[in-house]
């Protein structure tokens, strides 16, 4: 090995030598402050809050949030209120450009070509396509809501999230029989 390429391996030797020394000086330093108490919390809440679903849950909107966590305490209830929104009345379409249109076409709940309509209930997920031949069989037998157009409406379309909204933040305000009656209380009357 000539000269300068000794020299350099010398430098290079020297160099790692001196970082070992700085980091298990840096180590003995971290194990000190490991045994601290107010380390230790600080520690345990960065790994809180970094956790994922924890961000991802505190990021999220109130009315989100709210939504979420109704949806998980349903999933687990074997019990509901047996209370549906009414979502709308639909007649088959069989022109329609599936890309860019829904399939089937919105008509008045009266309407005589109507095939079906749509009712989901507020505290479970999916949604019911109901025969319109096994239309009033179904709402005489389930609690409907109507959504008043003037409040739960986008467009033509029913507001579902601003109604299970109200309805979860009224069962933590309010209780079930009172959450209950209020968000009757939003329903126009139909019939």
């Amino acid at each position: 090995m000539d000269n300068v390429l000794l020299d350099e391996y010398r430098s290079a030797y020297k160099d790692i030598v001196q970082k070992k020394k700085e980091y298990n000086k840096k180590r003995a330093r971290l194990e000190f402050l490991l045994n601290n108490r107010l380390v230790k919390e600080y520690i345990a809440l960065s790994e809180e809050l970094g956790d994922d679903r924890v961000i991802s849950f505190m990021k999220r909107e109130d009315d989100t949030q709210i939504r979420y966590l109704f949806g998980e305490f349903c999933r687990k209830s074997k019990t509901t209120n047996e209370i549906y929104v009414y979502l709308g009345t639909y007649k088959y379409s069989y022109d329609c450009d599936i890309v860019h249109s829904e399939p089937d076409e919105q008509v008045s709940r009266n309407d005589e070509s109507a095939n079906y309509s749509l009712y989901r209930n507020i505290e479970f997920d999916g949604t019911m396509m109901i025969n319109i031949r096994n239309r009033e069989e179904f709402e005489n037998n389930h609690t409907i809501i109507y959504p008043d157009r003037n409040y739960f409406y986008i467009g033509r379309r029913v507001n579902f999230d601003k109604i299970q909204t109200e309805f979860a933040r009224d069962l933590i305000d309010y209780g079930q029989e009172e959450a209950v009656k209020r968000v009757l209380a939003k329903s126009r009357k139909i019939k």
